[in-house]
């Protein structure tokens, strides 16, 4: 007798998922070919303190910024698995977005069919590749998605009715209204996840709030549809009882939801106690960062929201459009279910909340975006799909134009960054990234230092590149990885330039990279000037210089480029001056 395998039916949801699976591989590929793309200086932050915390240094001890350690955590799991390299964390990278792309496409199944979540998994794919955004480079904002997108589909998880409740106590009527998806297990889990985002990201939070306000307005309607018991001959009245317990059941899902969501935040202030930089981690993450962040003026942030929009639209408008769509034809479509409706308002408005934080409108913010953006276009097109197979009303006319919106998206994508995914190297799609070489020359002096230095020596880069602590393995003899915090507008700026200037006098530094490069600055014409005069003297009278690597910049520079002024060198005298101590 010869055995037959039983036929094979390629139903939609394996046609669903095997497209999902193209769109990663898609993805990884285009990421591992590109793994050796220099990092930029916020990858160089969380791999230097990243490499820090894998030699048991705890954050804001010998690196100070004012962003929560999360994402460090995050680089030094990558670090640990693949090595310390830039390809390793471009690597890590790769496996993160993957794991965000089945994510967005399981939570746009919980509220699409799968036309709507495949369509919603490909927005995301594309887009969080795309220069735009800065997709390429493994920011924080990768990792608050990656935790946010985790704790949205447990949400959603918990959020569903009960499929087999127990039989053992039977419920009264409407009771199964109030119990249905309460697991409280994966409520809390939510919540966990939520926290991991804030800990990612400071922005991060509100992600943490949509998840909050979903979550007791979902309740709140389960509440409001339990049917009162009628009494004989007179109107139907609400039992108080079961409202009362309603009531008490709302707030303990809330009370372990919020208990999952703080649990991150207390251990790492344990934490961070234990390891003694507690008293820094506060100022740096309050105290300055509150003062960032309520640094830059209502019209200022216009104009960095109207330059990064125009150049994302420049890119491809056809996206955003189809989403505006989307969020129109939500309300047309009868599937669209109120829960959904709530569930993209409160998401749209949370995300647009955690780009807009800070009026700074940096492109790769936009990434918290990218779900929505997603979801939004997902709407777009399972109505397209829809009207074409059912309706033949006037609304049909919708159908060709939106289709062919997402489809000139994907083309556009294509058109605009098929260059960077396909044939330009690691350093060009650097250089046309950023507009600057300056990230490569940072790996070549880089190399320089390592190969002249032994494994314990100290160094001090005089610029905002604390990549090159990375690359050469070499600590740093200040905390200050960064000096826009010294050129920047507020009252602690002077005495981070002295405290800057001591630990260099008192640590000598077998080398010191200075940055020459107003980008690495971004000084005002006001900035406090003090760092500039004594480098002037200190360095002549202390140090050699060893090497000097050219910076090619063809990009406009920001606001303060045409006034002057040490933080702003002329671009032809852009350059990275490697010095060795005398």
């Amino acid at each position: 007798m010869t055995m037959r395998f039983p036929p094979f039916h390629f139903s939609r949801p394996h046609l669903a998922w095997l497209l999902v699976a193209f769109l990663i591989l898609f993805a990884v590929v285009v990421r591992v070919r590109l793994r050796a793309t220099p990092l930029e200086r916020d990858e160089g932050e969380y791999a230097y303190a990243g490499q820090l915390m894998l030699q048991g240094v705890p954050p804001y001890k010998l690196a100070y910024n004012m962003k929560l350690p999360g994402t460090y955590a995050a680089y030094a799991l990558i670090l640990a698995a693949f090595g310390q390299s830039a390809a390793a964390i471009h690597l890590g990278l790769a496996i993160v977005n993957a794991i965000s792309i089945v994510l967005m496409f399981m939570v746009a199944r919980k509220l699409l069919d799968d036309a709507g979540a495949v369509t919603a998994a490909a927005v995301f794919a594309l887009m969080s590749l795309s220069s735009s955004v800065l997709g390429l480079a493994a920011h924080a904002t990768h990792f608050v998605v990656l935790c946010a997108l985790t704790a949205i589909l447990l949400l959603l998880r918990n959020c569903e009715p009960v499929k087999n409740p127990p039989a053992t106590q039977p419920p009264a009527p409407g009771e199964n209204s109030l119990r249905a998806g309460r697991n409280r297990s994966q409520l809390f889990l939510s919540g966990l996840f939520f926290g991991l985002a804030i800990l990612m990201k400071q922005h991060g939070i509100l992600f943490a709030v949509f998840g909050a306000i979903y979550l007791l307005w979902f309740r709140a309607n389960q509440l409001l549809d339990v049917k009162p018991r009628r009494s004989r001959g007179r109107h139907s009245r609400p039992d108080p009882i079961r409202r009362n317990r309603g009531l008490i059941l709302i707030a303990r899902d809330l009370g372990i939801f919020a208990l999952g969501g703080a649990l991150p935040y207390l251990l790492m202030c344990l934490i961070l106690a234990a390891g003694g930089v507690f008293h820094e981690f506060w100022f740096w993450t309050f105290t300055y960062a509150r003062k960032y962040a309520s640094s830059t003026p209502m019209a200022e942030g216009a104009a960095c929201l109207r330059q990064t929009m125009g150049g994302m639209l420049a890119d491809n408008p056809y996206f955003w459009i189809s989403s505006a769509l989307g969020a129109v034809l939500m309300w047309w479509d009868e599937r669209c279910i109120a829960s959904t409706r709530f569930f993209l308002i409160v998401l749209a408005l949370c995300s647009t909340l955690a780009v807009s934080a800070g009026l700074y409108f940096r492109e790769h913010y936009f990434i918290m975006l990218l779900p929505t953006l997603a979801l939004l276009n997902g709407v777009a097109v399972s109505r397209g799909l829809r009207l074409l197979r059912q309706d033949m009303t006037i609304e049909l006319l919708l159908t060709v134009p939106i289709l062919l919106l997402f489809l000139i998206g994907v083309g556009a994508c294509f058109v605009t960054f098929g260059a960077l995914w396909f044939s330009m190297s690691p350093n060009q799609v650097s250089a046309r990234i950023y507009g600057t070489t300056l990230f490569s020359e940072a790996l070549k002096a880089s190399e320089v230092i390592k190969a002249y230095t032994a494994s314990d020596a100290r160094i001090a880069v005089i610029g905002s590149e604390p990549e090159i602590y990375f690359y050469t393995h070499r600590r740093s003899v200040t905390g200050y990885i960064y000096t826009y915090p010294l050129m920047e507008k507020h009252n602690y700026a002077l005495k981070m330039q002295e405290q800057m200037i001591h630990d260099i006098e008192v640590g000598r530094p077998e080398y010191i990279v200075f940055v020459k490069y107003d980008l690495s600055w971004l000084g005002w014409p006001d900035s406090e000037r003090k760092i500039f005069s004594w480098w002037d003297t200190y360095w002549t009278a202390n140090y050699d210089l060893e090497q000097s690597f050219s910076i090619s910049d063809d990009v406009p520079v920001g606001p303060d480029s045409n006034e002057g002024g040490p933080a702003a060198p002329p671009k032809s005298s852009s350059l990275l001056l490697v010095l060795k101590r005398k």
